[in-house]
Order: structure tokens, then C-alpha cells, then sequence
């Protein structure tokens, strides 16, 4: 047993007894055992210097003083006032110095000293840990830590938590710091019987760590996870609180998407703040939600009132502006178009992004009263120049302003003014009747309007019977009358119903006669149909026939009915109506096949049959799959139809012309059954529920193939219908005439004329339709058509869209040639009694 090696029963020698007790005598034994053990140690140290025995061991120390001045018993009286880190350093350097040479019970008295030293040690570190870091940081128990959530609360700001959290963390890093040991070093410098050592302790004080690791009682390692668990929450609510002001920043300049993704990135990082709770913080997440969802609502409020003290307040003082002069109407419709697209923008916005969809709900009706104060400012914006123009007598003027203006806010709530869609949409709960912002700018244009019509029906009244009945221009009376049935429309409620009564009668009166004369003698076509030349008998005469006969089908049922009618050649023509003259058939055959073979090959299961085992029982199941080699033999006719003719109506003459190869294939397949089928593999399987469901053979075609008759009759049926669609498409065409008569009129300011052209244009395309699915049903074969019937339908339908797209273009024009025509006859009167 070394010298230092301690017994319980050492350990309990050295313990002083309590007052009243004595040792009992196994315990006297001990100690008087453990005294011979010590003195026989020091004597036998002693010994072996006298005598010049081998030198004690000096651990790794390579020179040492002899062993005869091996500090003993002389250590204690010099080192008294060393602190705890001192005596720890004093008793390892004495151990690893002396721990074979040195008195045991100096060895035993440093250790004891070491003990105690230790343990004030760590309870130092444990009080300055406490007094450094609390409250943040407390004590569970002697050597047991804990983070504070309440305590790192009350740090507040995350950057003050992550910088003492960081100083914790260090603190924790490599063990008790043990100081600089000055004080040990002066120990040796006055104590004479250690100064042959200060080298040496100098030696093995720089190869020392300078820490004493933590004691194993104490939970650190536990510590040192939740201190950076505690910096990570320190870091993320610090990310809140930046993209807290990142949003608020961002919201001031309107960015409110940014600012919005901005605290919503920083949300998904923070998850529910399980993280957060560490250090107290339980308000962090819920208050950027509480934020998040306050965005919203606040950006919809704010850019509401922004445009109402913004652009509306503009709009305002524009309409005050226009009674005093000051502004000019084109001035305040500028403004009134901010207005509209910034809450149209806004809306755009809002609609497409879900977070907004709560917001919009509650804000809903206010919403819509803004759209409707922007619909009542734009509607009194225009009313101004409505009532300019009135003043001046100019009341086509200020009805066409009025249409355009109502023409271009419907077309604009389509296309791009959503906030007068997004308001008739969402109508108020105390709406008594539907109202719409159209209705509301109607009503506002309207008002002006009203008190002007009773003189603007006389004097259009007036020049209407005379356009007509003296002139006999029925399309300018038709033009006039119509336009003061649009102002009448446009003046709404406010037009005196009772003063206007009689005059409506006559206007409706005028546009009547005017649409029965139009349709009698200008519209009106009577079409003959001449029989064709050719040199097989008849051929001429039954094609004839044919297309007379789809003619009239057309007549019935395409729309055109209003129109055209189809009359027998020896009808008399009046010089409008049309022929379908000077035809010729100069190809109509069908000799021409050929026929061609081919092999196209198929594959079907076939049935699933049992496999027979050697002892007769069934051993699964097989099934083979099948190629098919089918024979097909096409056989394709050719029909080849070729003629010409001219539809002829006044002075135009109009060619049309067929000249088409009309092919038709029939195919007929056939196989062997043993020489055109064979097996291209076997299956085999257990059950046969594994194989293939058993397929029946292929389908053969068996075309039969027409005769030469048939192809004939089906090339003459088609042709028959391009002759009856080129036909009909030409005859058409006469609404793009007569626009085009009224474009050159309007440039040739002969407004009489132009009126004359644009009220004509007007009333045909209020008589005719011409439904485009109509043609197709009329001219449908029952089998299929040739590439040039199919052109043909699709030139009908382009002459329908052409023809429907006249409508804005023809009433634009009738009211520009009226408001000249108007403005044309005042000049004339005027120096009519200027002559008398």
C-alpha cells in the first residue's frame, strides 16, 4: 500500500470526535496503526539518504535537489494565507513533484488541504456564476443550473439575452479557472525551504491547463444545450422584431405584399414559438400574427381614404372649377380617371391575393360607396360638358357625347375599371333597387339632357319629314328619328314623360314608315335562278332546279328571309334584283378509280384453355396470342366537277366557279383463318383469373363502292352548295357597301348623303340576322365535304362576323353625319331668311 493511500478508518482518525464520546478500541487501533505506517515511511526516507541508496523518483522533472532537502512538514507554516485556487495548485505541483519522495503525512495533509480548497473552489464558481448571471441563470440545488425563462425575460431585448447567454456559454467552456497562481509564487519566494523549487514550480505551472474541470455533480454539459438552445431563441426573436420594422417600413411606402411576405417568412422560421418559450417570450409570435392580419385591414382602409382625400378630392374641385371657369371638363375627367384606376388597381390587388379576402368582406360597403362617389364624380364631370353643349343648341352633339361616354364605361367595367364591376357586384344591404355605376353616370348625364328635348324632337322632327318625304332620303329619316329615341333613352327619368308623349308617336311613326320603304324597294332582292349549258341533256336544267331549290331552303331558315326572295326566270327583275346567269358545266364525270392493296396487321387473346397433366388432372391453364395479316383492298372514285357562272345584280356582275376533284375511298378487308392467322406466343399461368379476358376477332370494313351515279349525284350536291353560298355571301355583302357609300359621303361632307348611307346601314342590320350556326345546319352533308364546301361556309361565316362587328362603326358614323346634317340645315335656314 503507497503512503498516501487512505482507510476508512484514517479518514475517520482524523475527524474530531464530539464532545462526551471517546474512540472505541478498534478505532485507537487504527490509529496507532496508521501513525507506525507514516513513521516508518518518514524513517525509511530518511535511511536512504544517509545511506546513498538509489534517489527517489522526481516524476518528469529531469533535475531535482537531493533527497535530504525534500520539503516536509516546513510547507505548511508558508503557505497558510494561500486563496483555494493556490492551495489546489500547490497540492498537484506537491503530489507530482514529491509523490514518491515526499513525507506522507505532509502528502496526506495537502491532499486534505487540496479537498477543501476543491470543494471552496466550486462553490466560488458556483456563487460567481449565480452573482454574474442571475437572474437569468439559477440554482436547483448545491451544483445544479438553470436557464430563467422569467429571468431572460426580463432582459427584454434580444440582443442584451444573446450577449450574456454568449458570456455564459464561454464560461462554460473549458472548466473552474485556477488564476495566475502569483500568489503561490510568492509563498515560495519568502518560505526558505521552497525557494530551490520556484523554478521548478514555474516549469510545471506553464504546462498546466489553468482550469479544474467541473465536477461531475454539476449538470454543465445539460447547461451548456439550453444556453444555446437560449442564443438560437435570442437570434430568432430578434428576426421578429426586424421584420416587424421591416414591415411597418415597408407598409409606410405602400409595399404592403412585401410587407406582408416579410413578417410571414419570419413566422415560418419561428413556427408556434415552442422556441421562444426557452426565454420567456410568449407574445412574440401571436403579436406579428396579430400584426399580419391587421395588414389588410389596414392597407384597405388607408388606400380607400387615400383616394377619397387624394384623387376624389381633386375631382371635386375640378367639378367646382367648371362653374366658375377655372377648370375645363377634359381637366376633371383626368382626374376622375385616377380615381378609378387606382381603386381599380387597388381591387386587382386585393381580389387576386386569399390574404385580402377578409378584409375585402369587411370593407365591402364602403368600398362600394367610394366606387359609387367616383361613378357620381365622372357622371357630373361629363354632365358639365353635356350641358356646354346643350347651351349651344347642339343636341345630337351632347346625345353622341353622352353614348360615347357610356359606350366607354361599359366596354372599360369589362375590360379594365373593376371598380365599377367589383360595386355592381356587391350591391348594398339597403339598396332599395338595384343600382349599378352605370346607371348612376346614366342618371347624372341625363339630367342636362332632359329639358333640352322637347325643342330637340321639333326641330328633328321637322328635318326628318322633310329628308324623307321631300327629299325622299328615308334613311336620313330613319338616322334622324332614331337619334331622338337614343336621347330619349339617355334623359331617363328625368324627361318630362307627358310633354313628350306625342312627340315619341311621331318619331315612332317615321322610323316605321321609313323601315317598311327600306325593306319593300332598297333591301328587297328577287333572285333568279337561269338554267345552266351543258353537253349532257338535262344537266343544265336539273342543276338548275337544284339550286333554286336550296336557295329557297336558305331563304327560310338562315335569316335572310326578310330579304331575298327566289323567283322563276320569267319573273320580271326590277333593276336592285339579282341572276344567276350565264352558268356552264363543263366537267361533270366520275370514270376515274383506282385501287390499291395493303396488309395492316392486328392481335388479339385468344380463349384460355385447361393443360392437361400425365395423369389426366388439369395443371394450369394456357392462352395464345394471335396476329392477324388482313387483306385490304381500297378502291378510290373520283368525281370531277367543274362550272362557271355570274351572279348579276344591277351593274355588278360577280363571278363564281367550282372546279373540284372529289374523292371518296372504300375499303374492303378480308383474312384466311389458317393462312393469315398464327401464334405469336403462349402464356401458361396457375389460375385463369392470371390470363387475358378472351377478345373477339377484328372488325372488317366491307365498304361497298358507289357507282359512277352516285359519285355524280354527291359532286353535284356539293357543288350545288358552294354555287348557293358564294350566292348568298355576295348578296350579303350589302351592309359593307353601304358603309363603305357612307365612309365616302362623311369624307366627302356631303352629309345629306352620309346620313342617307349610316340610317340605311342602321335599319338593315336591325331587320337581319344571320345566326352562323344556321349555315352550317342548312349545308351539312351527310357524308363528308369537300375542301372547297368547307371554304365556302367559312366565307358565310366570316361575312356574318363582319357583318355583326358593323354595329358600333355604323352608329358612331349616323350620329356624326346627323349632328352635321343638323348643323348643315340650321346654316341653310339661316341664309334662307338672310335672302327674304
Amino acid at each position: 500500500m503507497k503512503p498516501d493511500t487512505e482507510t476508512p478508518s484514517s479518514v475517520a482518525a482524523r475527524k474530531p470526535l464530539p464532545p462526551g464520546t471517546t474512540r472505541v478500541p478498534e478505532q485507537r487501533h487504527s490509529e496507532r496503526f496508521c501513525c507506525a505506517l507514516m513513521l516508518g515511511a518518514l524513517v525509511l526516507a530518511g535511511l536512504g539518504g544517509c545511506v546513498g541508496g538509489a534517489p527517489p523518483q522526481q516524476g518528469s522533472f529531469s533535475s531535482s535537489p537531493p533527497p535530504d532537502s525534500v520539503p516536509g512538514a516546513a510547507i505548511l507554516p508558508g503557505t497558510d494565507q494561500l486563496g483555494p485556487a493556490e492551495e489546489v495548485l500547490l497540492a498537484d505541483w506537491y503530489v507530482s513533484r514529491f509523490e514518491h519522495s515526499g513525507a506522507p503525512a505532509d502528502l496526506f495533509a495537502l491532499r486534505q488541504r487540496r479537498r477543501v480548497a476543491g470543494e471552496a473552489l466550486v462553490q466560488g464558481w458556483r456563487e460567481g456564476l449565480l452573482r454574474a448571471y442571475g437572474p437569468a441563470l439559477q440554482a436547483r440545488g448545491s451544483l445544479q443550473f438553470r436557464l430563467s425563462p422569467e429571468g431572460l425575460a426580463a432582459l427584454e431585448k434580444p440582443d442584451v439575452i444573446r450577449s450574456q447567454m454568449l458570456a455564459l456559454r464561454d464560461a462554460l467552456g473549458q472548466g473552474i479557472a485556477l488564476g495566475t497562481a502569483d500568489t503561490l509564487r510568492d509563498a515560495f519566494a519568502k518560505n526558505p525551504g521552497l525557494r530551490p523549487y520556484r523554478r521548478d514550480l514555474e516549469s510545471w505551472l506553464e504546462q498546466q491547463p489553468g482550469h479544474l474541470p467541473f465536477p461531475n455533480a454539476a449538470n454543465v454539459p445539460a447547461l451548456r444545450e439550453d444556453v444555446r438552445l437560449a442564443i438560437a431563441a435570442a437570434e430568432q426573436k430578434a428576426r421578429l422584431l426586424q421584420a416587424l420594422r421591416q414591415s411597418e417600413s415597408l407598409q409606410q411606402q405602400g409595399l404592403v405584399p412585401a410587407a406582408m411576405a416579410a413578417i410571414e417568412t419570419a413566422l415560418d422560421a419561428a413556427g408556434e414559438g415552442e422556441l421562444l418559450t426557452l426565454i420567456g417570450d410568449a407574445e412574440s409570435v401571436p403579436t406579428l400574427r396579430e400584426r399580419l392580419a391587421r395588414i389588410p385591414r389596414a392597407a384597405v382602409i388607408g388606400r380607400c381614404r387615400a383616394i377619397d382625400a387624394g384623387e376624389l378630392r381633386i375631382v371635386r374641385e375640378c367639378i367646382d372649377g367648371l362653374e366658375n371657369g377655372a377648370r375645363n371638363y377634359r381637366d376633371c375627367a383626368a382626374a376622375t380617371a385616377a380615381a378609378e384606376g387606382r381603386l381599380s388597381e387597388s381591387l386587382a390587388e386585393w381580389q387576386a391575393d386569399a390574404r385580402f379576402q377578409a378584409a375585402l368582406n369587411e370593407q365591402g360597403p364602403a368600398i362600394v360607396e367610394l366606387a359609387r362617389l367616383i361613378a357620381r364624380a365622372r357622371g357630373r364631370v361629363w354632365s358639365r360638358r353635356i350641358e356646354e353643349l346643350v347651351a349651344e343648341r347642339a343636341w345630337v352633339e351632347a346625345g353622341e357625347f353622352a353614348a360615347d361616354c357610356l359606350r366607354m364605361v361599359g366596354a372599360s367595367a369589362d375590360d379594365g375599371l373593376l371598380c365599377y364591376r367589383y360595386a355592381d357586384a356587391h350591391p348594398l344591404p339597403d339598396d332599395p333597387l338595384p343600382v349599378t355605376c352605370l346607371g348612376i353616370i346614366r342618371s347624372e348625364l341625363g339630367l342636362p339632357l332632359a329639358p333640352a328635348l322637347p325643342a330637340a324632337f321639333e326641330e328633328l322632327l321637322e328635318l326628318s319629314d322633310r329628308e324623307a318625304d321631300i327629299a325622299l332620303r328615308q334613311g336620313s329619316g330613319f338616322a334622324l328619328c332614331t337619334i331622338l329615341m337614343r336621347l330619349r333613352e339617355l334623359a331617363g327619368d328625368h324627361a318630362d314623360a307627358r310633354v313628350l308623349a306625342p312627340l315619341l308617336e311621331r318619331a315612332r311613326a317615321r322610323i316605321e314608315r321609313s323601315e317598311v320603304f327600306l325593306r319593300r324597294t332598297v333591301f328587297s332582292r328577287n333572285i333568279t335562278v337561269e338554267e345552266f349549258s351543258s353537253s349532257t341533256a338535262g344537266l343544265g336544267a336539273t342543276f338548275a332546279k337544284d339550286i333554286d331549290l336550296h336557295l329557297r331552303r336558305a331563304r327560310d331558315t338562315c335569316g335572310c328571309g326578310g330579304h331575298i326572295s327566289v323567283v322563276t326566270p320569267d319573273t320580271a327583275l326590277e333593276p336592285g334584283d339579282c341572276r344567276l346567269a350565264e352558268g356552264r358545266i363543263a366537267a361533270f364525270d366520275a370514270e376515274e378509280t383506282s385501287e390499291q392493296s395493303t396488309i395492316r396487321h392486328a392481335t388479339r387473346w385468344g380463349p384460355v384453355s385447361p393443360r392437361a397433366a400425365a395423369d389426366g388432372t388439369t395443371d394450369g391453364y394456357v392462352q395464345e396470342q394471335l396476329g392477324y395479316a388482313i387483306h385490304a383492298k381500297t378502291v378510290e372514285r373520283v368525281a370531277h366537277i367543274r362550272l362557271d357562272l355570274e351572279l348579276v345584280c344591277g351593274k355588278t356582275h360577280t363571278p363564281i366557279s367550282v372546279n373540284d376533284f372529289l374523292r371518296k375511298a372504300f375499303v374492303q378487308e378480308s383474312f384466311h383463318p389458317f393462312a393469315d392467322v398464327r401464334v405469336l406466343r403462349t402464356l401458361s399461368a396457375p389460375r385463369r383469373e392470371d390470363l387475358h379476358a378472351e377478345e373477339p376477332e377484328p372488325e372488317l370494313r366491307n365498304d361497298r363502292v358507289w357507282t359512277a351515279g352516285e359519285m355524280l349525284d354527291w359532286a353535284r350536291r356539293q357543288a350545288q352548295h358552294i354555287v348557293v353560298l358564294d350566292t348568298l355571301a355576295a348578296i350579303l355583302r350589302y351592309p359593307l357597301e353601304v358603309r363603305a357609300t357612307a365612309v365616302a359621303m362623311s369624307e366627302a361632307r356631303r352629309w345629306a348623303e352620309a346620313a342617307d348611307a349610316w340610317g340605311t346601314c342602321q335599319a338593315y342590320l336591325g331587320s337581319v340576322g344571320l345566326p352562323a350556326a344556321a349555315w352550317q345546319e342548312a349545308f351539312a352533308m351527310p357524308d363528308t365535304a369537300g375542301e372547297r364546301l368547307l371554304e365556302a361556309l367559312a366565307g358565310i361565316a366570316r361575312q356574318d362576323a363582319a357583318t355583326r362587328a358593323l354595329g358600333p362603326a355604323v352608329e358612331g358614323g349616323m350620329w356624326g353625319a346627323v349632328a352635321a346634317l343638323v348643323r348643315e340645315s340650321r346654316k341653310q335656314r339661316l341664309n334662307s331668311a338672310a335672302e327674304r
